[in-house]
């Protein structure tokens, strides 16, 4: 099928249209195949922003939720020459109730710092996750990251008056860091862990009041080239979560650290589940990525809208109702020539649905791992050029 050009009459598209044309082959993820293309000079990164489904709720391991996947299989599809090995990306802190339940995520551990106290940061801001830890708590938190690779980025935020915080490497000397600067939410700092292999970072509080930060990204040969995926999934997050007006108002600005060529956005189960209109929904969506292109400015990537599977067990839903949810995610792609949309609606069936398949959680809304693999399979094939 030959690419198409995008036009303004197509903003009448209906789902129909799109699923005629074949989604990605409409020609608008060329700026993400052209970052594809350069990946042995520059990074290919993908940021995913959305709920539990991509936080990973419902896998079992870590390394088996669809975001962490994905890039395995992107890496194995469309390898760099001379790069044999890969960092995870962006790690967040874990801040419940955020973080995944069916599997603990298993590269931090939290010390000097109460269950109560884990949330003292700026919950909904500042992080490409929404989450910040603040590690201004009690006597003085620290975050032990685990890492396996070369070297990291330390993610954090700054303004005037904020403290201090050091980092080391294994049992290695202390660096202090001032985030006392001009206001920067996404200030970061990249660190070297010595030769390749397993490492612990960790980040702890020296001084001053507060001091953010609002996560690591792990490198493993890969600093300069190859395909990463972040996974900025926020749990129980609905599409007004990562609005200025929801409190995430430096979202924007923390993607920049990322350095995207592509913006995954999966948006509007939790808004289904707690009674937002499907017309609230899309206001929200197309605010956000309005908010991200004003931060970005040239070097904004396009978007891919990922329209879920109907969660049917979650809220008072039904198979019509979730569709004008999607037909809200086609219609904000069909109005615009850098959005596509995949519908996982067409490639999964719902949590009520005679036959699942064996795709979900006992839940009823959430992939198992089984789900999980079927996503970061579409998504592989969505996101190759041929």
């Amino acid at each position: 099928m030959a690419d198409y050009p995008f036009t303004a009459a197509s903003a009448s598209a209906t789902p129909l249209f799109y699923q005629q044309l074949g989604g990605a082959h409409s020609g608008k993820l060329q700026g993400w195949f052209a970052a594809l293309g350069r990946r042995q000079t520059a990074r290919a990164n993908i940021a995913l922003i959305g709920n539990s489904v991509t936080a990973g709720q419902g896998a079992t391991s870590f390394p088996g939720c669809w975001a962490q996947l994905l890039p395995v299989q992107l890496r194995a599809r469309f390898p760099t020459p001379g790069l044999a090995t890969a960092g995870r990306g962006f790690l967040p802190p874990i801040i419940p109730p955020s973080n995944p339940t069916t599997f603990a995520p298993p590269y931090v551990a939290i010390s000097g710092a109460t269950a109560g106290q884990m949330e003292a940061g700026s919950l909904y801001g500042f992080g490409p996750n929404l989450e910040t830890w603040n590690l201004n708590v009690g006597s003085g938190a620290s975050l032990a990251y685990s890492l396996v690779g070369d070297s990291a980025d330390i993610l954090w935020a700054g303004a005037p008056g904020n403290g201090t915080f050091s980092w080391k490497v294994d049992a290695g000397g202390t660096t202090n860091i001032s985030t006392s600067t001009a206001l920067n939410p996404a200030a970061v700092t990249h660190v070297s862990l010595g030769s390749a292999g397993a490492h612990t970072l960790t980040v702890a509080y020296v001084s001053g009041t507060p001091v953010y930060v609002t996560g690591v990204i792990e490198y493993d040969g890969d600093y300069t080239s190859g395909i990463q995926c972040h996974d900025l999934g926020f749990s129980g997050s609905t599409s007004g979560y990562w609005t200025v007006t929801g409190g995430a108002t430096e979202l924007a600005a923390a993607l920049a650290s990322l350095s995207p060529g592509l913006i995954c956005i999966e948006l509007g189960l939790n808004d289904n589940a707690n009674g937002i209109a499907p017309a609230v929904t899309a206001a929200n969506i197309t605010s956000v990525i309005a908010a991200i292109r004003a931060a970005l400015g040239a070097t904004c990537p396009p978007f891919l809208l990922l329209a879920m599977y109907n969660a049917a067990q979650d809220g008072p839903t039904s198979a019509a109702l979730w569709a004008q949810y999607v037909t809200a995610l086609y219609g904000i792609a069909a109005a615009d020539p850098l959005i596509d949309i995949l519908d996982f609606s067409l490639r999964m069936p719902s949590t009520a649905a005679a036959n699942t398949w064996s795709l979900y959680n006992a839940d009823g809304i959430h992939p198992n791992n089984a789900g999980h693999q079927l996503i970061a399979d579409i998504l592989t094939d969505f996101l190759s050029p041929a």
